[in-house]
C-alpha cells in the first residue's frame, strides 16, 4: 500500500508541474505581442496617412502636368527637301476659316508665307505663328499689299474652320491675306511632301513637326525656308521686298 501510494504522489506531482508548464508556455507566447506605444504603431500602420491626402488640386496636377508633357515633348523634325513642283498643282478644294472653300491658287501672283501648325499646340507653334507676324510686319506697306500668308493645320479632326477663326483672333491672325486652312489628311499630307515638312501625331494626340517658314513664289514654289523657332526672316523679309518691286519676281534660295 505505501508503494502504492508513493507512486499515485509521484504521478500526481508530475501532471501539476507539466500543467504549469503549459501555462507558462501560454504566458510565454502572449508576451510576444507589442503592447504600449509599439501596439498601436503596428495598429495604425495599416492605416497610415496617405501623404497626399490633404493635396487638394492632385487631380488637377496630374492633368496639368500631362498637359506640360503634351507640348515639353515636342520633337523637332528635321525639314527635307522640298518639290520643285508649285504647290497649286494640289488642285483641291480646302475650307477657309470663314468657312468658304478655296485652293491654294487663291494666293496665285503674290509671294506667300507657309506656315504649318496644330491650333492645340500651346507652346512651340504660337511662337511659330509671331514669327510669321514678326516677318509680315517687317514689310514695308508695298510688299505687304501684295504679300499672302497661308496658315495650314497637321490636324483636321481638331481645327475646324471654326476653331481656327477663333485661334486666328486669339494669335492676331485674322489679318487681310492671310488665309487659314482646314483639309483632309490626305491634302495636308500632299502639301507638307510638296513643302519639305516632316509630321507626326504622338499617342498622346499632339505632333512632332519640323518648323520652318517657307517663301512661295509668285507661282507657287518654294523659294527659301527658315527653320527653327524665333529665328531672324530677314532674308525672306529682303526676298520679298526685292520682289515687290522689282516685277514681283521672288528670288530663289540655292537649295
Amino acid at each position: 500500500m505505501k508503494k502504492l501510494s508513493m507512486l499515485m504522489l509521484v504521478l500526481g506531482l508530475a501532471a501539476c508541474g507539466n500543467s504549469k508548464k503549459a501555462e507558462g508556455g501560454a504566458t510565454s507566447d502572449e508576451g510576444t505581442a507589442p503592447t504600449g506605444p509599439t501596439a498601436m504603431e503596428h495598429a495604425g500602420h495599416g492605416e497610415a496617412e496617405d501623404p497626399h491626402a490633404d493635396h487638394d488640386d492632385h487631380d488637377d496636377h496630374g492633368e496639368h502636368a500631362a498637359g506640360e508633357h503634351g507640348d515639353h515633348d515636342h520633337q523637332a523634325l528635321e525639314v527635307g527637301e522640298p518639290s520643285e513642283e508649285s504647290v497649286f498643282l494640289l488642285d483641291s478644294e480646302w475650307t477657309n476659316s470663314d468657312g468658304k472653300k478655296t485652293k491654294l491658287d487663291v494666293v496665285k501672283g503674290h509671294p506667300t508665307i507657309v506656315l504649318m501648325f496644330y491650333g492645340s499646340c500651346e507652346s512651340v507653334c504660337p511662337v511659330l505663328i509671331e514669327d510669321v507676324k514678326k516677318t509680315f510686319a517687317g514689310l514695308s506697306d508695298a510688299a505687304k499689299a501684295k504679300t499672302r500668308v497661308l496658315l495650314v493645320s497637321f490636324d483636321p479632326k481638331r481645327d475646324t474652320p471654326e476653331k481656327l477663326a477663333a485661334m486666328a483672333k486669339k494669335r492676331g491672325a485674322d489679318q487681310p491675306g492671310w488665309y487659314l486652312l482646314h483639309g483632309t489628311d490626305s491634302q495636308v499630307r500632299k502639301l507638307s511632301l510638296v513643302l519639305g515638312i516632316q509630321y507626326r501625331e504622338t499617342a498622346d494626340g499632339q505632333f512632332n513637326h519640323s518648323n520652318v517658314l517657307t517663301l512661295l513664289d509668285a507661282e507657287g514654289r518654294v523659294a527659301h525656308q527658315v527653320e527653327g523657332v524665333g529665328k531672324p526672316a530677314d532674308e525672306i523679309i529682303e526676298r520679298i521686298e526685292k520682289a515687290a518691286g522689282g516685277g514681283g519676281t521672288v528670288e530663289h534660295a540655292d537649295h
